[in-house]
């Protein structure tokens, strides 16, 4: 009975070093694979532009912001916000927890008014004008 106990315990003592040894082997792919896919998405990177696209133009959206919600703002203290502040939502995006809205600021509101309105509540993160994007 001894031999046999003896023989499974080198057994589970070979397998875990195995096991092991193959963990550590994939974590050096994984970390080299994470290096390769870091320096492949720095090469995909454009060089910063030196002068913009003529194909492209960007020109502001009259009268209308995006207002970026910080991470995990409820719902209705966004609708209350835009309440306060006294704007029409012309759409709200969602990604994740963060909240972004398209707004539409009144004739009768400056624009820049209605900005400093915004940055005034915490659950705000940025307000930003809202840009057409036309190619040529």
């Amino acid at each position: 009975m001894k031999p046999f106990l003896l023989s499974l315990l080198v057994f589970i003592l070979a397998h875990v070093v195995a096991c092991a040894g193959y963990a550590l082997q994939r974590g050096d792919a994984q970390a080299q694979s994470a290096s390769t896919q870091q320096k492949i998405s720095e090469s995909q990177q454009s060089p910063p532009a030196e002068k913009p696209d003529k194909k492209m133009k960007q020109e502001p959206v009259p009268d209308e912001l995006l207002v970026t919600f910080r991470d995990g703002t409820p719902e209705d203290r966004i609708d209350a916000i835009h309440q306060a502040v006294k704007v029409k939502v012309l759409r709200k995006l969602h990604f994740g927890q963060t909240r972004v809205c398209q707004i539409k600021v009144p004739e009768s509101q400056p624009l820049e008014a209605v900005r400093q309105a915004y940055s005034a509540f915490p659950e705000v993160e940025s307000v930003d004008p809202n840009y057409k994007v036309r190619t040529q």
